[in-house]
């Protein structure tokens, strides 16, 4: 999984309105934009999350890197390193559920249940869910 997380080279083209188009020189038909350049940065690294999240749930190889040819594609553009968001790649690649077995207080375990009940879903849905957000992935 390790070899998917490097930072990628991104073409960054600006256009006549100023907006900025994106593409990956290495990793055909992986492509953003955005109105700002700072804009365009974000939507390139989900987009480029994205789409090694696909790849790697396709079994495809991992894309090399060819900075020499990236400089080639740039030409009179800008030309960036873009790493992928690991949360995104993690959250879509690893996402099979796995049983646990763990231990907490009857009190606490009781108020999960109530709280997943009124909820309408499950013990495990509501202990995932909040991980989640208190991890921020």
């Amino acid at each position: 999984m390790e070899k998917w997380l490097k930072a990628y080279p991104a073409v960054f083209e600006q256009t006549k309105d100023g907006e900025y188009g994106v593409f990956f020189p290495d990793i055909p038909g992986c492509i953003s934009a955005g109105d700002t350049l700072e804009e365009a940065i974000e939507m390139a690294k989900e987009a480029l999350s994205l789409h090694l999240s696909e790849m790697i749930n396709d079994n495809d190889e991992c894309p090399a890197i060819n900075l020499e040819n990236a400089k080639k594609e740039a030409k009179d553009c800008l030309l960036m390193m873009i790493e992928p968001k690991t949360a995104i790649i993690l959250r879509r690649t690893k996402d099979k559920a796995v049983r646990i077995n763990i231990t907490i207080p009857q009190f606490l375990l009781e108020s999960v249940d109530n709280y997943a009940k009124a909820a309408h879903i499950n013990r495990s849905r509501l202990i995932a869910e909040t991980l989640q957000q208190k991890l921020s992935i």
